[in-house]
């Protein structure tokens, strides 16, 4: 998991540079003005290859655009793309309001692969052809399809494989994907420890800083010896402006891993933050000591200095 860790001290310098220069971060995935669909549920068709899928209505949605992807053969072209995009590789249905019932919204989508792992979604729009507004958390539901016997052939549903596809997603950058898969190996073995870790880093890199720390918070008390754990609960603690819990856990980081100088450099921003600068000080110079070729060190120590002469 040392890249996943890298990823996250990443994120958390940079965000600390965005707030110094005033920047505002922008979406990554533009949304229509459409209400989102909410409580999706997919399930078995009654014949081979179908699946239904249910969602509540909104008064508020003219069209819905009703999708689906089969994550055997089409979700590894979509990966492969120029663009590496997943999303492209979705089929849609676009479907108006008025040909549903109003106490409920029901579709059934037909002629999938029996046996192959499909995602599926429900986006809502205002008119045909606007830009359509994407479900949350999460954004889609996954079901094997069934058989002609009834069985599903792929599916994965032992814990430790459900958590490399997990990290693999991770890595990816597909974060809400790794959650979804991390809460399925946390149902199947609740004392999983790096399953509720990992996921609590998910949440992290979306920004969903209160779940991270719950997570993480689990799975200290799982294994309490894990310094990574400490370390980036307390860079959340940070991001939600808690600095004096910050201090607490990546202190116990510290203790733990007292050779890393990514822990010394998040403290030395919380004591900055505190006005501690003697103590931001010594940080800072025991991360450049420990990596005298990180420019960002450096980079950060100026900032202090500045701060200072301010």
């Amino acid at each position: 998991m040392k890249s996943v860790l890298s990823l996250i001290f990443v994120a958390f310098v940079m965000a600390v540079v965005m707030v110094a220069v005033g920047s505002n971060p922008t979406p990554v995935n533009a949304q229509g003005g459409a209400p989102a669909a909410t409580h999706i549920q997919v399930r078995d068709g009654q014949r081979p290859g179908e699946v239904v899928i249910s969602w509540d209505a909104d008064p508020g949605v003219t069209h819905y655009r009703i999708g689906y992807v089969n994550m055997k053969t089409d979700y590894p072209l979509a990966k492969a793309s120029p663009t590496g995009n997943w999303r492209e590789a979705f089929v849609y249905v676009d479907v108006e309001t008025q040909n549903f019932e109003r106490t409920g919204t029901v579709y059934t989508i037909r002629r999938l692969e029996p046996g192959a792992r499909h995602a599926s979604a429900v986006l809502t729009n205002n008119s045909r052809y606007g830009q359509p507004t994407w479900p949350s958390n999460p954004p889609w539901q996954y079901l094997t399809v069934r058989d002609s016997g009834g069985t599903c052939p792929t599916e994965v549903i032992d814990a430790d494989s459900l958590f490399d596809q997990a990290v693999s997603h991770y890595d990816n950058e597909e974060y809400l994907l790794a959650i979804q898969l991390l809460t399925q190996v946390i149902a199947l073995d609740p004392e999983f420890a790096e399953a509720y870790s990992s996921r609590g880093f998910a949440y992290f890199r979306i920004e969903s800083y209160e779940q991270a720390i719950e997570d993480l918070a689990t799975a200290i008390r799982l294994d309490p010896d894990s310094a990574d754990n400490y370390w980036v609960a307390g860079v959340a603690h940070r991001e939600l402006g808690h600095l004096v819990e910050a201090h607490w856990f990546i202190s116990e980081s510290i203790g733990r891993d007292l050779g890393d100088p990514r822990k010394y450099i998040s403290r030395a921003i919380v004591y900055r933050e505190l006005e501690e600068y003697d103590l931001a000080f010594s940080d800072f110079n025991t991360s450049i000591s420990l990596d005298p070729e990180n420019a960002e060190y450096y980079h950060e120590r100026g900032i202090t200095y500045r701060q200072v002469e301010a």
